[in-house]
């Protein structure tokens, strides 16, 4: 068989063997991985919720959110979610284009503190904001309260119920 420059991109085929390409089975295991343990068990949950006792019944949903506390809890969500997706995007579009249209000092810098992002776990997050933003000894409310003479610890990190001047500022502050 002669191979020219055009059928160098084909697989050849002969006759009794048969072509092993080992990515397709590395493919294969991390799709059935998502599936076993990500997409089944989110199915298994949205059917339960639906069908708790083996017929359908909206019961759970009724009961889940007939307290005003889950309202709260699921609106405190939504507004937190939406303020750090604006916020996130009015930093990160200019940032991203400096780095990478401009010669921006320190490119390498924010190009290695993009990266970062992803390798830090959320949680290592949550808890140095809960460290920094703790109402009684935070560090960040300690120098606050420190620097203006305040009484009271302008930030409740726990929750979204602190007061109103301060939650532009704290939106600012976490992204």
């Amino acid at each position: 068989m002669i191979i020219t420059a055009r059928s160098v991109n084909y697989k050849v085929r002969t006759k009794g063997k048969i072509n092993f390409d080992f990515k397709w089975i590395v493919i294969l295991i991390i799709i059935a991985f998502l599936l076993i343990f990500q997409v089944f068990p989110l199915l298994y949950l949205i059917v339960r919720s639906f069908f708790p006792n083996g017929s359908f019944s909206l019961e759970g949903f009724k009961r889940i959110y007939s307290y005003a506390l889950n309202w709260t809890a699921l609106k405190n969500t939504i507004v937190s979610a939406g303020l750090s997706m604006i916020f996130g995007v009015l930093l990160a579009f200019p940032l991203a284009w400096l780095v990478g249209r401009t010669n921006l000092y320190g490119k390498k810098f924010f190009r290695v503190l993009f990266v970062m992002t992803y390798m830090v776990p959320p949680y290592v997050g949550a808890m140095a904001w809960l460290r920094l933003l703790n109402p009684k000894v935070g560090t960040l409310n300690v120098l606050i309260q420190n620097l203006f003479g305040l009484s009271k610890a302008p930030f409740n990190i726990p929750t979204l119920g602190f007061n109103k001047r301060s939650h532009v500022t704290f939106i600012l502050l976490v992204d």
